[in-house]
Order: C-alpha cells, then structure tokens, then sequence
C-alpha cells in the first residue's frame, strides 16, 4: 500500500515504480512480471555478451586482440555451455535424482575446464596466467551478469 524508496531519483523512481506496482496488480502479479522477465533474459543476453567483450579487452592488452575476437570467443562459449545444459536438463527428465545430482556436478566442473582450457589455447597463455584471468575473469562475470539480470528485472517491473 505504501511504497519506501531511498534510491537515486526518488521523486521520480518512487513514482514509476508505485504505477508499476499498481500495473501489476492488474495484469496478473507474479506470474506476468515472471513471464516479463524470462521475455527479457534473451535480450539481456545480447547486452552481456558486447559489454564483457570491452571487460576482456582489457586482459589482453598485450599482444593485442580484437575486440571482435573476444566477442567471438564468448558468443562460442556461451553457445557451447547453453547446449549442453540444455542436454543435461533432457537427460535429468530421464534418469534417477541420484545419478543426475553427480552427472550435474560432473557437467558443471567440465564446463569450468571447458571455459578455461578455452581461454588458455585460444589466448595462448600460460597455465598460471590463464588461471589468474580465468577466476578474474569469472568474478567479473558474475558482476556482469548480476548487474545486467537486475537491470533485466527492473526493466520487467516497468513494462509489465
């Protein structure tokens, strides 16, 4: 009923998001923002994938890559780990709880060498290098998409 804001912008924030509330109550609550935001990941997708490309840019600096290689290098990556969880999913409707909790954790720790042994070939790096740029890289990942998938969320409330 009452609406707390202390962001950035609050007399206009607080008044978009009060109409966003009320937008949402009237079309359906959770289920519209949810079906909203599953809309919107796609596209996140496509922000990510640019903006992390400008992140690696600056890794390899020396000798210097293109920063149309980086965007390569992830869209074959995430090309790559969006195939085969999507296997793994289809395999887990199958197969026993048991037997897909240990194949889930055998996918996940092939996908963590699998990006890495990627990042150490494609970039010719040496093993401790591409280590170091692989777990850096990584918590900027996580950064990356957090703040890019709450964006995606944001976007979701206001259009709902």
């Amino acid at each position: 009923k009452t609406l707390q804001y202390n962001g950035p912008f609050p007399d206009y924030s607080k008044g978009q998001l009060q109409h966003a509330c009320e937008r949402l109550k009237s079309t359906g609550g959770g289920e519209a923002l949810g079906k909203a935001f599953l809309e919107n990941v796609p596209k996140a997708m496509w922000v990510l994938l640019p903006v992390f490309a400008l992140v690696m840019l600056l890794f390899w600096w020396r000798p210097r890559r293109l920063y149309a290689e980086h965007v390569l290098f992830l869209i074959h990556n995430h090309g790559a780990i969006f195939a085969i969880l999507t296997i793994l999913s289809l395999v887990e409707l199958i197969v026993p709880t048991a037997v897909s909790d240990w194949l889930t954790l055998i996918v996940v720790l092939y996908l963590f060498w699998y990006t890495w042994r990627g990042m150490r070939v494609f970039y010719a790096d040496s093993r401790g290098l591409a280590i170091f740029k692989f777990f850096s890289l990584g918590l900027l990942y996580l950064f990356c998409s957090s703040l890019v998938l709450a964006l995606t969320g944001l976007t979701a409330v206001l259009t709902v």
